[in-house]
């Protein structure tokens, strides 16, 4: 991760020049820089100076502009994908998605968090064939008439390709000790999952209903418990967004 210093007064191409293909550029605000990003460098968001909070003012200004042309635009391309296209990705580029994962916020700052990302190909296999096993149970004994309707509209059912065909696994795990793990793991999956959208990768959370199977092929006991699995690489196809609740649905003031 390259972090351009605030007010520092270097011309921003010669900052650029040092930012290698898959690096992810975070600036202070207010900073008047200009990206001509052909190295193949993300600005990722914009963050206040350290220690120096912005002032009400200037939060308030302009704020549906500003936000625009940041999260909320992120947030509302942001969506699953079930289908990777046979495309490598390099360990610099995941690295970073990671190192903006463990900057989530956590209980206690504990930061619970271990990441295992898979390539090989055999292992990819076993976590495929461990989870359809949970899976093949879960469908076979889902005797919720609704749900089963849901999920045949979307097209799901108990194969899971994308545990291999993507050409990563992040498998999230907690260390089930700690305050509030669980929520700290998903909140280091959520800002995960923006950093990789922000580089155009696609990405699935799956979280099968057993996943006693990650732990043993992996080799991973003790404290730490498997939560999720996160595919990770650049999409197959351009998905529909799924339609979004409207806000006075979800929302009540009092």
């Amino acid at each position: 991760m390259f972090v351009i210093p605030y007010r520092v007064q270097l011309k921003i191409q010669e900052k650029l020049a040092k930012v290698g293909v898959g690096d992810i550029v975070l600036v202070p605000r207010g900073e008047k820089y200009q990206f001509n990003a052909t190295n193949g460098a993300k600005l990722l968001r914009l963050m206040p100076p350290k220690h120096e909070l912005p002032k009400q003012d200037e939060v308030e200004e302009n704020f549906e502009e500003k936000m625009e042309e940041n999260i909320t635009e992120l947030t509302s391309r942001r969506h699953s994908t079930r289908e990777f296209l046979d495309k490598p990705l390099s360990k610099k580029v995941l690295n970073n998605i990671l190192k903006i994962g463990m900057h989530a916020p956590s209980g206690a700052n504990r930061q619970p968090w271990k990441f295992i990302v898979i390539s090989d190909p055999e292992i990819k296999r076993k976590i495929r064939e461990g989870a359809e096993r949970v899976e093949r149970a879960y469908y076979r004994n889902l005797n919720n008439g609704k749900l089963i309707k849901e999920l045949q509209n979307l097209g799901l059912t108990w194969r899971k390709p994308f545990l291999e065909n993507a050409p990563f696994l992040i498998c999230i795990f907690g260390d089930h000790k700690q305050p509030y793990y669980k929520e700290s793991l998903w909140l280091a999956t959520g800002w995960m999952l923006l950093a990789a959208a922000e580089l155009g990768l696609g990405t699935l959370t799956y979280k099968p209903d057993d996943m006693l199977f990650l732990s043993k092929i992996l080799g991973v006991s003790g404290d730490y418990t498997p939560e999720l699995i996160m595919p990770i690489g650049y999409s197959a196809k351009s998905d529909p967004i799924q339609p979004r609740k409207e806000i006075d649905e979800v929302v009540e003031w009092i």
